[in-house]
């Protein structure tokens, strides 16, 4: 979605009443727009009209937090779940299961 969408969106669930919230994977877009400010236009809206942002581990919260710091009292962790459960592990697998 572009970022004019994103943020005409942002600001249709904000004025309906809705909290909108974010699930931040990356510090900054793996495609950077051909005009670097408005990567940086987009990141500060998107900063001050999401309500929540939630990363999966600690050590994310303290990066986002140290890049960004208004954004620590909106940080909430969620834990990322897997699907190791529902489907079968073959015997000769080696699964990583530390941190990266």
């Amino acid at each position: 979605m572009g970022l004019a969408r994103v943020l005409v969106f942002l600001l249709f669930v904000g004025v309906s009443g809705k909290r909108p919230i974010r699930t931040v994977h990356n510090l900054y877009p793996h495609d950077a727009t051909a005009i670097p400010a408005l990567d940086l236009l987009g990141g500060h809206a998107m900063m001050r009209l999401a309500s929540k942002f939630f990363v999966h581990r600690e050590s994310a919260a303290k990066v986002l937090a140290a890049e960004f710091p208004s954004l620590r009292r909106k940080l909430a962790i969620i834990n990322h779940g897997n699907w190791m459960e529902h489907y079968p592990i073959p015997s000769d697998l080696h699964i990583y299961t530390g941190s990266v």
